[in-house]
């Protein structure tokens, strides 16, 4: 996809779609409830659809969970994989050295208003 201006809901019913994941309508869903939160439970998500558009996933409690968690940013990330790299006496580059390595060309500056 290279559009920069896709549409976040197609973009994520295409990655649910790869994933192989089973379509139930609501009415369907209803009726096979009990197998569907088995089937959930063990690991395989389930998409309710309305007139053939996706609404819900059904999805494991521990899947939930995992995708629930908050995560750190990519600044606190890399400060912490600083740490532990330095704490195991890995030498990394020094913020000076970093900085020396940024392109430093002018660049046009965008209006975005």
């Amino acid at each position: 996809m290279t559009d920069a201006k896709a549409d976040p809901k197609m973009v994520i019913s295409m990655v649910i779609k790869r994933c192989a994941v089973p379509d139930f309508s609501i009415a369907e869903a209803k009726s096979q409830f009990a197998q569907l939160v088995n089937q959930a439970e063990s690991g395989k998500a389930i998409r309710i659809t309305r007139r053939g558009r996706p609404v819900a996933v059904l999805m494991s409690e521990a899947e939930y969970e995992r995708l629930s968690v908050p995560r750190e940013g990519l600044l606190a990330f890399t400060s912490s994989l600083r740490s532990q790299a330095v704490s195991a006496g890995i030498a990394l580059f020094s913020d000076e050295e970093l900085g020396g390595l940024r392109d430093q060309s002018e660049r046009s500056v965008t209006d975005l208003t």
